[in-house]
């Protein structure tokens, strides 16, 4: 995967996420204060690419017209490219703001809407730059089963980028969890999201603090860590997150543990089940999810836990469990502790600059000590 002057070939990347809007879901996620200082720390902490989003596409925000996207993103866009040399995406599905900033340094569109603009592929193309394309399901029958739909609708947007020149290793696809009719089939595709594999391209995770994960928006950091987990496991390329020193950590924890030997397991210290034991009995077949439910059950509801499986028989995992899986602290102190081991981690502050990052300015370093931002 080719992204600017950047080339990805293994293991899973942080995009990070920058929004210059006033209604973003995750309000921290908003650009305030020093622009040169924020993506410094995003950086630092881990982004190797970041990605600038002009309006809210949460379900429910008002759609907001080209130039005042363009307005709020080209600004921000000149800046970065001016004092960092860091891959840039624009989110955006209007191919005249795509245009734009493409012409003025963008690397990537991420275009959360398959091409619903019929210009932006070709845009993309004549730049020669790469695209994210994410599925968004919001308008599709509900009748139509989840996965067919989102194979379908990704596989027509490649078809169509590849026919207008988009070169195949300028190409990563997002299943479109949070762009799903409901929490239930987001949590659906969450479990099958290893599917995306069949499409032959690089995959990217979009889980950050998003509703499906259950309650509010500021307790959902250890259940998103715990998704990045489960992506570097699967070897998605990348995750797109709020967080990146966290996600940073759990990424550095996994890639390590993986490459020790496997410790055996003592069934009587396993408690639970794992969100990745979880998707690979789904992919097995081995288990079943009930996501008829429309809503995610908040995590005070009482403890259903999952029996065993003899032979053949075929269990119905409640979604419950998988938000309770996925949320416990312990698995997120446990992936901390392995990053100490590689890396001095202390969230949001201190972690080393990424190698391959250069800065043209940022303040003199005479007078100005970093390590603390």
């Amino acid at each position: 995967m080719i992204i600017g002057k950047k080339e990805f070939t293994s293991g899973t990347h942080i995009m990070g996420i920058l929004n210059v809007t006033e209604d973003s879901f995750y309000e921290p996620s908003r650009l305030k204060g020093d622009l040169i200082e924020r993506v410094y720390c995003m950086i630092r902490d881990g982004a190797e690419v970041i990605d600038i989003g002009g309006q809210s596409t949460r379900p429910g925000a008002e759609i907001i017209k080209s130039p005042v996207e363009l307005g709020r993103v080209l600004p921000v866009l000149k800046q970065i490219k001016k004092h960092f040399d860091i891959p840039v995406s624009i989110d955006t599905f209007y191919s005249n703001v795509a245009d734009v900033c493409l012409d003025n340094g963008a690397d990537m569109i991420n275009d959360v809407t398959c091409f619903s603009d019929p210009k932006m592929a070709k845009v993309i193309a004549d730049h020669d730059a790469s695209v994210c394309i994410c599925h968004n399901r919001r308008n599709s029958p509900k009748d139509k089963k989840l996965i067919p739909d989102v194979l379908e609708g990704l596989q027509n947007a490649i078809d169509k980028a590849r026919g207008v020149g988009i070169k195949k290793d300028k190409i990563l696809v997002d299943g479109g969890i949070g762009f799903n009719h409901n929490s239930g089939e987001d949590w659906e595709l969450l479990l099958k999201y290893g599917q995306l594999k069949s499409l032959g391209y690089p995959i990217l995770l979009g889980t950050s603090r998003k509703s499906f994960l259950g309650g509010q928006v500021e307790d959902r950091l250890n259940a998103t860590v715990n998704t990045t987990a489960l992506a570097t496991k699967k070897g998605y390329m990348f995750v797109r997150v709020h967080d990146i020193a966290e996600n940073k950590a759990a990424i550095d924890a996994l890639s390590y543990a993986m490459e020790k030997p496997a410790e055996p397991e003592n069934p009587e210290e396993k408690k639970g089940v794992s969100l990745y034991d979880l998707v690979t009995d789904v992919e097995s077949g081995t288990k079943k999810v009930d996501l008829e439910q429309p809503d995610i059950i908040s995590e005070e509801q009482p403890e259903q836990p999952v029996e065993e499986v003899k032979e053949e028989v075929v269990e119905e995992v409640p979604v419950e469990e998988a938000v309770e899986a996925i949320s416990e602290a312990q698995d997120v102190e446990t992936l901390q502790e392995e990053v100490k081991k590689k890396v001095d981690y202390k969230p949001g502050r201190g972690l080393p600059m990424r190698e391959g990052i250069k800065i043209s300015r940022f303040g003199s370093d005479d007078d100005t000590d970093y390590s603390t931002y």
